[in-house]
Parts: C-alpha cells; structure tokens; sequence
C-alpha cells in the first residue's frame, strides 16, 4: 500500500535485547526504506522479564512507563498502522492503557496485534476495552497457529498451547464490533511447512477474517538468528 504517514512497530523485549535489536532494526531502515514511498518507523521498548510463560507483568516492574509511551505517540502524531508486537505484548498489565494512548495520540486507522493467544483469561476481556475505546480505528488481532494440536504445542515449546489459544479465539470470535478483525498468524518453517493445507483449513473452519503467512528467516527481534528453521 501507499501513505504518507507513519507505519510505527513496537516490540515489548527484554532490557538485555533492546541495544543489539535496535541496531539491527536501524541498519535494516537504512538498507529497505531509502527509495520507498512509505514511513517505517521502528520503536523498541523493553520489558522485564515474562515471555512466554503467560505470567503477566506488572507496571512496577516495567522501566519503559506509560508515561512515555504517551510522550512517544505525542511526538509520532498522526499515523496510519500501528502494530504492537513482542514477545506477548498482553503480558504488560498496562497494555490496554497503552493501546488507549496510541489511539488518543496518533488516530491510526489500524492497531494491530499479534498474540499467542495463551492468556485466554486475560487477552478476550483486554481487546473488548480496547475495540470499544478506539471505535474510529481498526483493531487487527493476529493470532498465532503453526500446526494443530501437538504439532503446534511441539513447535511453540510449550504443552497446551494449541487449547489455550482455541480458547482465547473462540471467546475473540463471539465480539460483535465491527472494528474488529480476527485473524489467523503463520510462520511457515521446515517444522510446519508440510501441515499449511490443515492450518488454512483450520482458519476456513474458524471463520477467520484473515489468514497471513510468513517464511521463516533468522531475524534478530524473533531470536532465530543461528537457529535451524528454514
């Protein structure tokens, strides 16, 4: 697509992440965006601890503030996609409040975050208030889903993760708001590349409102970099 307005792409990591990523992320603006029409802009902030374990995090524990994501979107203004990213980004208890600022501050057209989905008892009631407060922005939720049953739990590391994540997009499933857009994720690899067919099946079954894939490559934000995965 086209526009002349920022594309901005947050990612939750990790304090010991956050200078080797950024490096890398600005040496890729300086390779891909020079002779593109589009404004990328990249903000990385850290997160302490969490990660995949579906423990949430506390605002006391974050040293990145919702007091400076307000000054960061205020000094952003106007964009047309947002997307914020991690690591699970509902970890943060303050997420939604996040995702409040980023409406307030830069009235984009689309939010979009991607999941895992394990925080089913957490991740439904969090989108609801956010749908219902930035209700002249889409809201893109983009689950993940690289394999069905085991084969997902086997590639995601962790043991029910394909349940919980069912759990988490039924319950997404039954919003009724039409600023709202629920879709299937997948990171095509060599572990899952054989399963697409059942996985897009899958998402036909689910009535999902989207179905996105990706090849997998060692990118430094998803720690693959070394990793055998193609």
């Amino acid at each position: 697509f086209y526009t002349n307005m920022p594309v901005i792409k947050f990612f939750f990591l990790n304090p010991s992440e956050v200078p080797q990523r950024m490096e890398s992320y600005t040496n890729d603006l300086r390779r891909t965006n020079g002779g593109t029409k589009t404004n990328i802009l990249n903000k990385i902030s850290s997160v302490r601890g969490g990660g995949i374990t579906g423990q949430a995090i506390s605002e006391e524990q974050n040293p990145a503030v919702l007091g400076e994501f307000e000054k960061t979107f205020k000094s952003i203004g106007d964009a047309f996609w947002i997307t914020l990213s991690g690591g699970e980004p509902f970890l943060r208890n303050d997420f939604v409040e996040i995702c409040k600022s980023a409406y307030r501050n830069c009235r984009p057209n689309i939010i979009n975050i991607p999941t895992n989905g394990l925080l089913f008892d957490i991740i439904p009631e969090s989108v609801e208030e956010i749908v219902k407060y930035c209700q002249k922005t889409q809201i893109v939720i983009n689950l993940s889903v690289d394999g069905i049953g085991e084969r997902h739990d086997a590639i995601r590391g962790i043991k029910g993760n394909f349940n919980k994540s069912m759990r988490t997009y039924d319950a997404l499933r039954s919003l009724g708001y039409k600023n709202f857009n629920l879709g299937i994720h997948t990171v095509i690899s060599r572990f899952n590349v054989e399963n697409i067919p059942e996985i897009y099946e899958l998402a036909k079954k689910l009535r999902a409102d989207s179905f996105i894939t990706e090849i997998a490559e060692e990118r430094v934000e998803l720690d693959t970099v070394g990793l055998d995965i193609k």
